[in-house]
C-alpha cells in the first residue's frame, strides 16, 4: 500500500503516553485525505512500552523493536529506512509535541517547501532544559547557517525523497536541516504547540550541549572537506612545518642563548610534541567520523539492530 505521509516516532520508556498519543495522531490524520502510516520505534524500552505498542490494532500502524537502546537518531533512522511516505513527519512520544500540529505542517509543506520545522516558541520546560537548549540552538543556527530558532524540536515535516539520501549517526538528527541544505534551500519554520510533560521522565541533560559542540565540529569538517580531506590535513601539515622551521631558526640564531642549549631544545620539543599530539588526537576522532560515514554508506542502517517488526 502506498502512503503519502509517514509519521515516525522514537519511543523510549513512554508507556503512559502511548495510547493517548496514538489517539491524538489518528484524530489529527482523520481530518485529512492523506493515506498515512505511523511507525513507532521501541528503542530498547525497559518499561511496558512495547506491550502497549503491540496492543495498537491499527492497519496504519507499524512497530519496530530494537534489541537494545541505540538512541534517538538511530530510532529515527530506522523509521526512515522502513518508511514509504512522500512526506515524512518526525515527533516525540512524550506528548509535549502536539499531534494537532501535523495538519498545519503538511499544509505548509504543500506550499512548496521541502522541510517544515517546528518552533516551540512557548516552550513548557524548566530553565535547566530551556537554557542549555537556547545555547545549543544558537550555536547550531549560526554555524550551520540554517537560520532556525529551534533545531532541537523533533516535530518536523520532510521531503521523503531527500531525507532518504541522508545518512544519520551519533546525535545528528538535530542537524538534518543543515544536511538538507546540500539538496535544497526550501526550508521554513513555523510555530507549534508545546505541552508540559505529564508522564514519564525526561531524557534530556546538560551534557547534550557539549555533545552538540563536538558534533558541530565534526559536521562542519564533514560538509566542507568530505571530498577533499587533503585540503584540511595538508593545510595543518604546512602550519606545523612552519612552526618547526621557525623554532629551529630561533634556536640557531640564539634567541634563547641566556638558557642552556639543552633546555632550549627540550622546551621546544615539549611544545611541538604536545601541540602536535593534541591535534593528532582530534584528527583521529575526525578520521573515525569518516570511517563511520563510509560504513553507513556501504551498510545502510547497520549500526542498529532490529529484533522484530510488527
Amino acid at each position: 500500500m502506498a502512503y503519502s505521509v509517514s509519521i515516525i516516532i522514537p519511543v523510549f520508556n513512554e508507556e503512559e503516553n502511548l495510547n493517548l498519543l496514538h489517539e491524538k495522531i489518528t484524530d489529527a490524520m482523520s481530518k485529512m485525505s492523506h493515506k498515512y502510516e505511523i511507525i513507532y520505534i521501541d528503542d530498547g524500552s525497559s518499561d511496558g512500552s512495547f506491550e502497549v505498542l503491540k496492543s495498537l490494532k491499527d492497519k496504519n500502524t507499524k512497530v519496530i523493536k530494537f534489541r537494545k537502546n541505540f538512541g534517538q537518531t538511530a530510532a529515527i533512522y530506522a523509521g526512515i529506512n522502513n518508511s514509504c511516505g512522500d512526506i515524512i513527519i518526525t515527533m516525540d512520544a512524550d506528548l509535549q509535541n502536539d499531534p494537532a500540529d501535523i495538519p498545519n505542517l503538511i499544509e505548509t509543506y504543500n506550499k512548496g517547501y521541502d522541510l517544515v520545522s517546528g518552533w516551540r516558541k512557548k516552550r513548557q520546560d524548566n530553565i535547566f532544559k530551556t537554557f542549555p537548549s537556547k545555547i545549543a540552538n544558537y550555536l547550531i543556527s549560526k554555524i550551520t547557517q540554517t537560520g532556525l530558532n529551534d533545531s532541537g524540536c523533533t516535530l518536523k515535516a520532510y521531503n521523503g525523497e531527500i531525507l532518504r539520501k541522508i545518512n544519520l549517526f551519533a546525535d545528528h538528527h538535530r542537524f538534518i536541516p543543515s544536511l538538507f541544505l546540500k539538496y535544497t534551500n526550501k526550508i521554513v519554520e513555523i510555530e507549534v504547540e508545546h505541552h508540559p510533560r505529564l508522564h514519564g521522565k525526561s531524557k534530556y541533560n546538560i551534557l547534550r550541549v557539549f555533545r552538540v559542540i563536538i558534533d558541530l565540529i565534526a559536521l562542519c569538517y564533514w560538509k566542507k572537506y568530505n571530498n577533499k580531506p587533503m585540503y584540511f590535513w595538508g593545510g595543518l601539515a604546512l602550519i606545523f612545518l612552519m612552526i618547526s622551521f621557525v623554532a629551529m631558526i630561533l634556536l640557531l640564531i640564539g634567541v634563547f642563548k641566556s638558557l642552556p642549549v639543552y633546555l632550549n631544545v627540550t622546551y621546544t620539543a615539549i611544545f611541538c610534541i604536545s601541540f602536535c599530539q593534541s591535534i593528532l588526537l582530534f584528527a583521529v576522532g575526525l578520521l573515525f567520523e569518516n570511517m563511520v560515514q563510509i560504513s553507513l554508506t556501504q551498510n545502510k542502517g547497520r549500526y542498529y539492530s532490529i529484533e522484530k517488526i510488527l
